[in-house]
């Protein structure tokens, strides 16, 4: 991975990041991966020959997360506000990632365990004005998403690799949405 975070807490959040101006070339996995990204902005990257390109997650349902420390504190459901616009992205095959998508959102939802039952979509994600020229089942694909666009993306390949479980409509995924809406 070139950027980005491998664990968070539930209910914590990295926030106000920008990702911007920035060049990655050939990277083994993910070029961007965060975990809890809030008022999060990704602008003007180059993402060339990547395994995957930009990669955002709620949930994992992994050990990835951890607990709060105090057993007082709820998870919030408030907005991620994530805005990733006017990316250059072409993603490779890579034999160490079951996918390549461009862009990938994801949330979930927690029905038992560990951690506290609740849903974690993400709420207010706008991915718009991105070039995609290559990508693996899916150039943008948002699972557990809500209230969120995706417009104005120029998607020009995408290869199957048979990783994904969603319905495919114009290189855009959407799974287990909410009042996402595609332009």
């Amino acid at each position: 991975r070139a950027i980005g975070t491998h664990s968070a807490v539930i209910g914590e959040y990295y926030t106000n990041i920008l990702i911007a101006n920035n060049q990655f070339k050939n990277v083994a996995k993910q070029a961007v991966y965060g975990l809890n990204y809030k008022n999060c902005i990704i602008v003007d990257n180059k993402i060339i020959d990547s395994g995957e390109g930009i990669n955002l997650k709620y949930w994992t349902g992994t050990s990835s997360y951890m607990l709060p420390v105090s057993s007082l504190l709820k998870p919030n459901q408030d907005e991620a506000n994530i805005v990733i616009r006017n990316n250059t992205i072409s993603t490779v095959a890579k034999s160490d990632m079951s996918a390549g998508y461009a862009i990938f959102l994801c949330g979930g939802v927690n029905t038992g365990g560990i951690f506290p039952v609740r849903d974690y979509y993400m709420d207010n994600v706008y991915v718009d004005s991105n070039t995609i020229s290559t990508a693996y089942d899916a150039g943008v694909y948002y699972k557990y998403v809500r209230n969120s666009k995706i417009t104005n993306n120029t998607i020009s390949e995408v290869k199957k690799n048979n990783a994904i479980n969603a319905a495919v409509s114009n290189s855009i995924a959407l799974r287990n949405c909410a009042g996402c809406k595609v332009e």
